[in-house]
């Protein structure tokens, strides 16, 4: 027997109990009368009204139950529907129980539910928005190729909304790729293709491994180079770097820009401190500051000034003099 079936034997039960009981009521004769004795008229007229108002009670009664039968069998009836509708119910709720069941498995069984214990969820304490915590772990961010030194555009950290929209060099107003090259200047397109990078601030480019790029419109192109800040600036030698500036370009292998406006380090191992215009091309050559100044010999230096150039190895120059080249 299923259970709908025994529900709906359950509830007959019940209902059957819940009849009020009715039975015949007892009849007392009171006259009797032995054979060969006269019977007295009035007496025995007295017997039949005494059965006549039995049998009318019993009527009565049995009309009560009758009426009561049929109140139940309406109410079996209406219940028999609830108890079919209710058994399809039940049928469906047991399958998806059991395939929420699995699936609560399935996640369970997952490594992220580890996380509970370092994860936590702040809703109150920050007036600004929700917090969420990592505690206590160490977070990695890998593009899923084996090494650090791969790029497929993922594994990144990104800050923002690492906005990507081309533009062109040197003249900014320029928002058209034909009229920035129309002109002989480059068109940039936006390319994030790199890995394992730090990203933060709009419309920067990062194409290798292992770097930073921050600020606006920069572009880190060699393996862990990195822009930390300002515009239009290039990093583009092995391990070089741009702190800050404009329009500045660390093209040599371990090169820096720290600020400054066009500023240039070609030179492996050079560097320009600020200023602008400047240039050192020597390898471990130096500019220290000053505008349209040259350090190209290889460990030479220029100060400050104005248009000096270091041209020989270890060559320093400095000063406020102008001198042409």
């Amino acid at each position: 027997m299923n259970p709908s079936t025994k529900i709906l034997m359950l509830c007959i039960v019940l209902m059957l109990a819940a009849i009020p009981a009715v039975h015949a009521g007892e009849i007392t004769i009171p006259n009797t009368f032995e054979a060969g004795t006269p019977a007295v008229a009035g007496e025995v007229n007295v017997n039949f009204t005494v059965v006549e108002t039995a049998v009318a009670d019993n009527d009565s009664r049995i009309a009560v139950l009758e009426s009561a039968l049929a109140e139940l069998e309406t109410t079996i009836a209406a219940q028999a529907g609830t108890i079919a509708a209710q058994a399809d119910t039940i049928t469906v709720q047991i399958s998806t129980i059991a395939a929420l069941q699995s699936r609560l498995t399935t996640v369970q069984s997952r490594e992220v539910m580890a996380l509970d214990d370092y994860f936590a969820v702040d809703e109150t304490g920050d007036p600004r928005g929700t917090r969420v915590r990592l505690s206590g772990v160490n977070l990695q961010i890998v593009n899923g190729l084996g090494s650090s030194a791969t790029q497929n555009g993922l594994g990144n950290f990104i800050i923002g909304y690492d906005e990507a929209k081309g533009y062109c060099t040197m003249l900014r107003t320029l928002r058209d790729q034909e009229a920035c090259e129309s002109r002989g200047l480059t068109w940039i397109e936006p390319d994030k293709t790199g890995s394992h990078y730090l990203v933060t601030g709009q419309r920067n480019n990062y194409t290798r491994y292992g770097g930073m790029v921050g600020g606006y419109k920069n572009n880190a192109t060699a393996p862990y180079s990195t822009v930390i800040g300002g515009n239009f600036n290039f990093a583009c030698g092995p391990y070089s770097s741009i702190r800050t500036g404009n329009e500045s370009t660390a093209c040599g292998s371990s090169s820096s820009v720290s600020t400054g406006f066009l500023n240039e380090a070609n030179g492996d191992y050079s560097s320009v401190s600020s200023g602008s215009w400047n240039n050192a091309n020597g390898d471990y050559s130096i500019v220290s500051g000053g505008t349209t100044n040259e350090a190209n010999g290889n460990y030479s230096s220029v100060s400050g000034g104005v248009r000096r150039t270091a041209l020989g190895l270890y060559d320093w120059v400095a000063g406020s003099l102008m001198e042409y080249f």
